[in-house]
C-alpha cells in the first residue's frame, strides 16, 4: 500500500518537459494562502497533543502495529460466530442464491419454491432460466468467490467475503485517515472507530451489498487523496497565462476503477464518480485561480476534460467488465434481444432503471434519509426468541455516541473550514455528502436506515479531524486544551463500552428478552 510519503516522492518525480519551471514548496504555499497543501516534509507538522504523541514507538514500530491492531479488532467482530444464524437473513434471500448461480451458469437463475430451507442443508434447487435481478452482478461475484472457498451450505461460504471486505474497510479508513492527519495515532482512532461500529459490524456479517460498496468508495476517497500532491506541479505563473497541465496523475485513473467498481456492485456508487469527478474540477479551477495564472479557467478547461478521460471513461470500463459472465454467456435475462449482446444489455439497464424510479412499496422498517441522522428507524434483519424468553437478533443500529458526535463533527468542520479552509476538510465534507444528499431527493423511495454503513468511515474521519483540532498541539498547554484532552479520552472509552453493550445485537448472540428490551432506546427502534 502506498504511503504518504511516498505518494508525495512519487509526484516530485514526475515527468517535466522542457523548459518547466515548477515552484518549490515554499513558493507554492505562499502563493496559496487560502489552501493548505501537504507538507513534503511529515516531520515539519506541528505534533498531536503530548497525550497523543506518536512518538511513544519508533515510528516503524508503530506505522506496523496499529493497523494489526485494527486488523485484530475487526477481525475478531466480524468473524467470530460469522456461521450463525444457520440460515439466510433479510435479503441475503438474494443475494447469496443469486451469487451462487451467478458462479454456476454466469448469470442469475431462477430458483424453485420455497427453495431456501433445501439451499441451507447443501440441496440447492435452481434452474438454467434466467432471473430478472436490479443490482450489478460485482457484489454477488465477490460473494461468490467466500462461496468457493468454504462451500454453500455454511454462513462462512455466504458471509466470508462480505466479512473481509469490512475488515478491509476498517485498513482503507485507517490509511486514508493516515493520508489526511499524518498521524498514525489519529489514524489508528478513525480505524478504530469504524471496527467497532454497529452498522459497519452487521453489513460485515450479512451477505448484503452495502459492506461491499463501502469497501470500493473507501478505496476511491483514498486514491482521490493521494492524487493531491500532484497539485504541486503548477508552473510559476509569470511564465505560462494557463499554469501547467498535468498528464501524469494515476491516481485519478485507480479512482476510476474503485467509483466504477462501486457502481457495479450498486448504482448508487454513481454518486461518488459524479462528487469527485466535480470536486476535481473545482479543486483545480480554485488553485490555478489562486496561483494568479491569467486564463486560469481556459487551463481548468483543458485539465478537466484530462481528469474525465482519466475518471469517467475508467469506471465505465470497470463497470462493464463486471457484466463479463452475462456477455460470455446466453442465458441472462433478455439476452436474446436483437441487436446483440450490447443492445440488450442496454435494454436491461433501462428496465432497472424504470424499476428504481417507482420503488416505493411500503415495508416494515423502511427509513426516509431524513430520519438516518436522528437513528429513527433501524433495520430489524433477524429475530428468534426460542428457547422461550431469550433472543437471538441482529440490528444495525450505529453506535449512537460514534454516530451523533459524527454528525456533530460534520458541522464543527464546516464551521472551522469557513474560518480556515484545509484541503483535508472538503474530501471528507463531499465523501459525506455523496453517500447521503442523494437520498434526500427520494423521500418516496424504499430504503433504509443500514445505507448509512457507507458513511462510517467518513463520519468517523470528520469525528477524528474534529477532536485533532480540539485536542491541540503540546505548543497549547492551556486548561481549556487540556480539559479536550481529558474529554477525548473519556468519550473514546465511553464509545468502546456502548460497543460492548450493543454487540450482541449486531452479531445475533443468545441475550435475555429483559437485556434486548434494554437496548430498545426509541419505540421506533423495535
Amino acid at each position: 500500500m502506498t504511503t504518504p510519503d511516498s505518494d508525495i516522492e512519487a509526484a516530485s518525480t514526475a515527468p517535466r518537459t522542457e523548459g518547466d519551471v515548477v515552484p518549490t514548496a515554499a513558493e507554492v504555499s505562499a502563493a496559496l494562502p487560502e489552501i493548505e497543501l501537504p507538507s513534503t516534509a511529515p516531520h515539519e507538522t506541528q505534533r498531536d497533543a503530548s497525550q497523543f504523541s506518536d512518538n511513544r514507538l519508533p515510528r516503524t514500530l508503530r506505522n506496523y502495529l496499529v493497523p494489526l491492531g485494527l486488523v485484530a479488532v475487526a477481525a475478531a467482530t466480524r468473524f467470530i460466530g460469522l456461521d450463525q444464524p444457520h440460515e439466510l437473513v433479510f435479503d441475503e434471500t438474494y443475494y447469496v442464491k443469486d451469487a451462487f448461480t451467478l458462479s454456476q451458469l454466469g448469470y442469475e437463475g431462477k430458483w424453485g419454491d420455497d427453495p431456501n430451507p433445501g439451499f441451507v442443508a447443501g440441496d440447492p434447487d435452481y434452474t438454467a432460466d434466467p432471473a430478472y435481478v436490479v443490482h450489478p452482478p460485482l457484489g454477488k461475484w465477490i460473494i461468490a468467490s467466500g462461496m468457493a472457498v468454504f462451500g454453500a451450505d455454511n454462513g462462512w461460504g455466504w458471509r466470508s467475503a462480505v466479512a473481509l471486505a469490512g475488515v478491509i474497510t476498517v485498513l482503507l479508513t485507517y490509511f486514508l485517515a493516515k493520508r489526511l492527519t499524518r498521524s498514525v495515532l489519529w489514524a489508528g482512532l478513525a480505524g478504530f472507530f469504524v471496527a467497532i461500529d454497529g452498522v459497519a459490524i452487521v453489513m460485515s456479517r450479512v451477505a448484503l451489498l452495502d459492506g461491499i460498496l463501502a469497501m470500493f468508495l473507501v478505496l476511491g476517497v483514498y486514491f482521490i487523496a493521494l492524487d493531491r500532491p500532484y497539485l504541486r506541479h503548477l508552473e510559476h505563473p509569470a511564465r505560462t497565462a494557463i499554469g501547467s497541465i498535468l498528464w501524469n496523475r494515476p491516481w485519478i485513473i485507480a479512482a476510476g476503477v474503485a467509483f466504477g467498481a462501486a457502481s457495479a456492485v450498486k448504482w448508487s456508487g454513481a454518486y461518488a464518480l459524479a462528487g469527485f469527478g466535480i470536486y476535481l474540477v473545482v479543486t483545480d479551477v480554485l488553485v490555478r485561480y489562486q496561483t494568479g495564472a491569467r486564463r486560469w479557467w481556459l487551463g481548468s478547461l483543458y485539465q478537466g476534460a484530462i481528469s474525465f478521460l482519466y475518471l469517467v471513461p475508467v469506471a465505465i470500463v470497470t463497470y462493464l467488465a463486471s457484466w463479463t459472465g452475462r456477455i460470455v454467456t446466453s442465458g441472462g435475462f433478455n439476452r436474446d434481444r436483437e441487436g446483440g449482446f450490447f443492445a440488450a444489455l442496454l435494454d436491461y439497464h433501462r428496465q432497472v432503471l424504470e424499476f428504481h424510479g417507482g420503488l416505493s412499496s411500503d415495508h416494515v422498517y423502511m427509513s426516509p434519509a431524513w430520519q438516518w441522522p436522528l437513528l429513527i428507524r433501524p433495520t430489524a434483519m433477524y429475530w428468534n426468541n426460542v428457547p422461550e424468553g431469550t433472543v437471538h437478533a441482529i440490528t444495525p443500529i450505529p453506535n449512537p455516541l460514534l454516530w451523533w458526535a459524527g454528525i456533530i463533527a460534520v458541522f464543527y468542520l464546516l464551521y472551522r473550514y469557513a474560518y480556515k479552509p484545509t484541503w483535508t476538510v472538503p474530501i471528507i465534507l463531499t465523501a459525506i455528502a455523496v453517500t447521503y444528499l442523494p437520498w434526500l431527493a427520494l423521500p418516496n423511495r424504499t430504503i433504509f436506515q443500514f445505507y448509512t454503513v457507507v458513511m462510517v468511515p467518513f463520519l468517523a474521519i470528520a469525528l477524528v479531524l474534529a477532536m485533532r483540532h480540539l485536542a491541540g498541539t503540546t505548543r497549547d498547554p492551556s486548561p481549556p486544551t487540556r480539559r479536550w484532552r481529558i474529554a477525548i479520552v473519556v468519550f473514546i472509552a465511553a464509545a468502546t463500552a456502548l460497543s460492548i453493550f450493543f454487540l450482541p445485537l449486531w452479531t445475533g448472540m443468545e441475550i435475555p428478552y429483559w437485556f434486548w428490551k434494554m437496548h430498545m432506546w426509541l419505540p421506533t427502534w423495535v
